[in-house]
């Protein structure tokens, strides 16, 4: 396996889970990706300017990239230097919806409060509310009232508006 996709729904939309073994190296083209928000969830990967071979901050986990965020037009080459899973939510792919993405970052054990309303996609770690166990990747509504949130694992995911 060099890269593998599959698709997760979650509240009514579709994101792609990519995920790339250690020592990938490709190419990313800003305008295939023009509608995406991208949230690496796990790893890291080295990015540089696929023209002038400059060294660009490194995707790791906990960072999220709008398609404005790419401004190379030339794009990138990576090196994925850890086993690294990313999501993608393309408005393309979901009717041309735009979603208000939040990215979260729960450290392990400690905890939090999901206010009611709360849309949130567990991409990375387990986690319990109410002594429910959930384990990514996990689509979580909160719709009877606040709610405390146990992380067992540090976690990540995606707060949707």
């Amino acid at each position: 396996m060099i890269m593998e996709q599959k698709f997760i729904r979650a509240f009514g939309y579709i994101f792609t889970q990519n995920t790339y073994e250690q020592g990938l190296r490709y190419k990313l083209i800003p305008k295939e990706i023009i509608t995406c928000t991208i949230f690496c969830s796990r790893g890291r990967a080295e990015s540089y300017d696929a023209e002038t071979g400059e060294r660009l901050p490194d995707n790791f986990a906990g960072r999220m990239f709008a398609a404005t965020d790419f401004d190379r037009p030339q794009g990138y080459d990576i090196l994925v230097t850890e086993p690294t899973t990313v999501y993608c939510y393309d408005e393309l792919m979901n009717d041309n919806h735009k979603l208000d993405l939040e990215p979260v970052d729960l450290p392990q054990g400690q905890n939090t409060v999901f206010e009611n309303g709360t849309k949130f996609l567990l991409c990375e770690g387990v986690l319990y509310i109410n002594s429910v166990s959930f384990t990514a990747p996990a689509a979580i509504s909160i719709t009877t009232g606040d709610k405390v949130v146990t992380p067992e694992t540090r976690c990540l995911g995606l707060k949707i508006a």
